[in-house]
């Protein structure tokens, strides 16, 4: 929450407008806020998230695994930001990769893991 309030604290229109862009479905244009946001605060990891579900959203799923690879490098207790890392390995055709990030998410009690786990395993 700290990295947020700086970030906020910077400049708090961009990750703003970066979120409400993905709200509406706008996702280049919230990756090209959430890249502003990221120049000024490198260590955001909302912005380094969502940037990661827009890029998903998009098919950028090269640069979804890196940016929630970046997520979790500033806050690995968060589960969902392994789940979503997995569905973009899912995308991307690797198998191997996607069960390890689910298997994490799961240990970590996130139920949708969970149940991708019982289905694909």
């Amino acid at each position: 929450m700290e990295a947020y309030g700086k970030g906020l604290a910077l400049d708090p229109g961009f990750y703003n407008r970066g979120y409400a862009c993905n709200m509406l479905g706008m996702h280049r244009e919230a990756i090209a806020e959430y890249d502003k946001t990221l120049k000024l605060e490198p260590d955001d990891y909302q912005s380094w998230f969502n940037r990661a579900l827009s890029n998903h959203f998009i098919g950028e799923h090269h640069q979804a695994v890196a940016d929630y690879g970046k997520a979790i490098a500033l806050n690995p207790g968060d589960p969902q930001a392994y789940h979503n890392r997995a569905m973009s390995h899912v995308e991307l055709g690797e198998g191997r990769k996607a069960a390890a990030d689910m298997r994490i998410a799961a240990r970590m009690g996130f139920g949708p893991a969970r149940q991708w786990l019982g289905e694909n395993e």
